[in-house]
């Protein structure tokens, strides 16, 4: 592991002070990197005046609950699971460029019903630094909320955060980017619990085969485009695994399986609103 720079740790100090200074506080954990940081750190400081709520739903891949649960326990962290209904909101599942927003519309208000019945003074998020360079529509729901982004007011990037996650030994630190399984729609088409379903059996087979960056983007009901880390494209194609994948994809009604050459890049689907 490399040593953490002087600057991270200072950005580490006022994430402390950043925490320190809420009376109580809820962090809407989504058990990925950053979020599993600030639920650490959140923890650590305010102890029994902090709780983390898990909203459930079918776009929400198992697997990333499973992962929410293990570490909140690992921290012994009071951890509330709710389910959160945003595909019975028709805006969210037209999926425009302004999905995220009734998504997390859906969210903070679960979290505000929760905050309020606990007596919990401020909502958090695990935003961070580089979150503000994508097309984050999200973000405006949080404002609206008055949602906290301290890994954003303390100016850590995600680096830094896994850094610091490492150094803490924290859980999972080095797990890929899981963005929920609504993003692996292009804008326009509409998400269904059926579709979203589809997408996620593609998924899991890819990972119980021992992938760890797994994308699978649907297209159309007929098209499915496979998206895995660069450096295992030659693996996916091998012949037996090939063939295995397309008769298990074709089972699941699609008729053609792409596999997207370029490999899985980060925020390609908002390259599309550029």
């Amino acid at each position: 592991m490399d040593v953490i720079n002087k600057s991270t740790l200072q950005k580490f100090k006022t994430l402390e002070k950043i925490i320190a200074s809420y009376p109580s506080a809820l962090l809407a954990y989504s058990g990925g990197v950053d979020s599993s940081f600030l639920l650490f750190v959140m923890s650590r400081i305010l102890k029994e005046r902090f709780i983390a709520v898990t909203a459930v739903s079918p776009t929400f891949p198992p697997f990333d609950l499973e992962r929410a649960e293990k570490i909140a326990k690992f921290f012994n962290v009071k951890h509330i699971i709710v389910q959160s209904k945003e595909l019975e909101n028709e805006n969210f599942c037209k999926n425009s460029p302004e999905r995220c927003y009734y998504c997390k519309m859906e969210l903070f208000s679960i979290c505000k019903d929760i905050a309020q019945k606990h007596g919990i003074d401020v909502i958090c998020d695990g935003s961070n630094l580089d979150d503000l360079n994508d097309y984050r529509p999200g973000r405006k729901a949080g404002e609206e909320f008055g949602v906290k982004s301290p890994l954003i007011e303390s100016r850590l990037k995600k680096e830094e955060i896994r850094a610091l996650s490492q150094l803490f030994e924290i859980p999972y630190w080095d797990s890929p980017p899981s963005p929920c399984l609504a993003s692996r729609f292009p804008y326009g088409v509409s998400i269904t619990e059926e579709r979203l379903k589809k997408v996620l059996k593609a998924e899991e087979f890819l990972k119980s085969h021992g992938f760890k960056v797994v994308r699978a983007r649907f297209q159309d009901d007929k098209t499915l485009r496979i998206e895995v880390d660069e450096k295992e494209i030659e693996r996916v194609v091998n012949p037996e695994l090939r063939k295995e994948l397309v008769e298990f994809v074709k089972n699941l009604g699609f008729e053609y399986i792409l596999l997207d050459m370029e490999g899985y890049v980060q925020g390609k689907l908002n390259k599309m609103l550029k």
